[in-house]
């Protein structure tokens, strides 16, 4: 029951971000391997092969977890309907599970002929194997000679020095990459700190303010869809999306500072008094922000 439970609570999210961590550390195990190739040539091998066959590893239990985490999100949310064939379904999925494992599985192998580190040593195996050895894959054990480049001094000349302007395009250039370089790897790093703290620091027992129940899941073909609201407009976002942010921001740090365990299935009004909120603005501005069809404009955003 124990393993049940802590199975339904693992894929209960999409977990995207853990994933994508996992994946970030396999690709700099493999990008370390490349570093220190030219220095450890052995350690080099085994932090490439590590890298690369956690990446593949890595991304069918993306499609797993997701198709898991749709399977569970769609037996609870209709565990209420009469008849529902839950063996059936259950079923059908390990049926489709089981072929996009053996196809996934099966067709791995395959890709690591085209990768770098893996080609050679699966070659050199599958040689062995075969007794083929040097008739199959003579490329593997061919020792190349350099070659010299041919002189051209006495046909060409000797070459001249490059003009001033020149190298001091060069070096503007080299200056500016290096720094869009570093910029790009500042912000790269700054995200997934602010991704793993938002994780570390989110309730666990609070939906971030959007109630699943408040979003119909499916419709006949008959109804009028309603039309999608973007919460981002621009790139600082919506009025909208500043607001909510506000408010659930504001209950979230009354909430840590008197201790109090928020229920998901709180309205905004039981939330503000569970917190001690009392800003009568600023939850009407949120229930606009939220449930009017009406945009909130800027005046709104500025009387707060």
């Amino acid at each position: 029951m124990t393993i049940r439970m802590l199975l339904n609570y693992w894929i209960g999210k999409k977990r995207s971000g853990f994933y994508v961590f996992l994946g970030f550390c396999a690709s700099s195990v493999y990008l370390a391997g490349f570093l220190i190739q030219s220095r450890q040539p052995r350690l080099s091998l085994v932090f490439k092969r590590s890298g690369f066959l956690a990446l593949l590893v890595i991304i069918p239990l993306i499609f797993i977890h997701r198709n898991l985490h749709a399977l569970h999100w769609f037996l609870e949310h209709f565990k209420d309907t009469d008849h529902l064939p839950k063996k059936q379904i259950a079923l059908v999925n390990s049926f489709c599970m089981t072929l996009f494992l053996t196809v996934a599985f099966g067709a791995l192998p395959a890709a690591a002929f085209f990768f770098d580190p893996l080609w050679q040593a699966i070659g050199r195996w599958f040689a062995s194997r075969t007794s083929l050895d040097k008739a199959v894959y003579p490329a593997l054990y061919m020792e190349s000679t350099p070659i010299a480049p041919p002189d051209l001094s006495g046909i060409l000349g000797e070459p001249k020095p490059p003009a001033p302007w020149i190298v001091l395009l060069d070096k503007i250039v080299r200056a500016a990459g290096s720094l869009l370089i570093l910029f790009l790897a500042l912000l790269a790093v700054r995200v997934l700190l602010l991704k793993a703290w938002a994780w570390i620091t989110k309730p666990r027992n609070f939906d971030s303010d959007e109630k699943v129940c408040l979003t119909p899941v499916w419709t006949l073909p008959s109804e009028k869809q309603p039309a999608k609201r973007r919460l981002v407009s621009s790139l600082f976002g919506s009025y909208d999306e500043k607001i909510r942010q506000k408010y659930r921001r504001e209950i979230l740090i009354l909430a840590r500072k008197k201790r109090r365990r928020l229920s998901a299935a709180s309205s905004p009004r039981q939330l503000e008094e569970a917190v001690g909120l009392a800003d009568d603005p600023l939850h009407r501005l949120y229930e606009k922000a939220r449930y009017s069809r009406e945009k909130c404009t800027r005046n709104d955003w500025d009387s707060l």
